[in-house]
């Protein structure tokens, strides 16, 4: 019976980003959605841009659906701006919509070299496949394009109030969760770099690296959202009793979490590119192990205090990271070589964490 359990369980990963709350928002929000379109006459031709538009709004975080929602908006414009120049020249035919579709992607590499919208190059196919017409029965782009909208409208309004509802509900657990998120990444690394120590096979340590800039990924995308949480303190985080302290702690925990990954990151990179050289043969490596091993325990001491929700902060910041040019200088006659002062400024960062009762 448990394994059958754990076959329909999610992953730990997930459920630390909160997907039981993203699906039953999005069933909510879908049920919602549908219900109010169908009884609307005109929006109930295009559930598509409904419940398509509603679902890549649904976030996490309301402003970030609100600014999801209002990209979708401004990505159907251009889509439908672009197209519409292409088919009142050349009408709607098959040339004229493969030429719609490239000129879209081309207006939009214009505006971001980076990025090509699939919202826009949506509606710029929706503009030519699904072509309204007017009461004499003449197609029309203008009738095509106001559907367009008000059904994707429709669908970004209904998805940002369910991530406004659902905000009140989980925020205060999302905060913890999205850190513990972390703090198991960057426990996992540090254990990881301490096993190919211990084992001293230094050549491991090389696969190893291409997998921390991940971490950097993960954490950047955390703390943006933290970013917009505190945007909307007086509307959402005061109301469910969220001190502005208790936000920015967390936001700085996950600045000194970033910090270790990058001392952790530079450690591991120095040792791979010395993997074939004797340079630290001179070095008791096992040493270096039990100071890393002590680091990790105490980072999951601390991750306790996250479970039970209990805020953790820093001590003052000026002394809590080691300048990297002190610790690459000689010290009492002896050098100090780089990765062990990482490992160092680990620890000063580790040490000076104080847990809030």
């Amino acid at each position: 019976m448990k394994n059958v359990i754990n076959i329909f369980k999610l992953k730990y990963e997930a459920e630390l980003l909160d997907s039981k709350y993203f699906i039953i928002k999005a069933f909510c929000a879908v049920l919602v959605a549908y219900v109010i379109g169908k009884s609307n006459s005109l929006i109930s031709v295009d559930m598509i841009s409904v419940l398509f538009g509603l679902i890549l709004t649904l976030e996490p975080v309301s402003l970030a659906g609100f600014r999801s929602g209002m990209n979708q908006v401004y990505a159907s414009i251009l889509g439908a701006l672009s197209t519409s120049l292409i088919i009142f020249v050349g009408g709607n035919n098959m040339f004229t919509v493969a030429l719609a579709v490239a000129f879209t992607i081309y207006v939009c590499l214009k505006i971001n070299w980076r990025e090509i919208s699939p919202v826009a190059i949506f509606t710029s196919i929706y503009m030519t496949q699904f072509v309204q017409v007017t009461s004499s029965g003449v197609p029309s782009l203008l009738l095509t394009f106001r559907l367009r909208i008000l059904a994707l409208g429709m669908g970004i309004f209904v998805a940002i109030f369910f991530n406004f509802i659902f905000s009140l509900i989980s925020y205060r657990k999302m905060m913890y969760k999205r850190v513990r998120f972390v703090m198991d990444k960057v426990i996992l690394n540090l254990e990881e770099t301490s096993t190919i120590l211990q084992n001293g096979v230094l050549k491991d340590i090389q696969s190893f690296s291409a997998k921390l800039p991940s971490t950097f990924i993960d954490i950047d995308w955390i703390s943006s959202l933290f970013e917009d949480m505190k945007k909307e303190y007086k509307v959402v985080l005061k109301n469910i009793g969220v001190s502005k302290v208790e936000i920015e702690n967390l936001s700085k925990l996950l600045f000194q979490l970033r910090t270790i990954t990058h001392l952790n990151y530079d450690m591991v990179h120095l040792l791979a590119i010395n993997s074939d050289s004797r340079e630290y043969d001179k070095y008791d490596l096992q040493e270096q192990v039990k100071e890393i091993d002590d680091l990790v325990n105490s980072l999951k001491k601390y991750k306790e205090y996250l479970v039970e929700n209990k805020s953790i902060e820093f001590a003052d910041s000026s002394e809590n990271i080691i300048s990297l040019e002190e610790n690459k200088k000689e010290e009492k006659g002896s050098y100090k070589p780089r990765f062990i002062s990482d490992i160092l400024e680990i620890q000063n960062i580790v040490n000076n964490i104080n847990r809030i009762d």
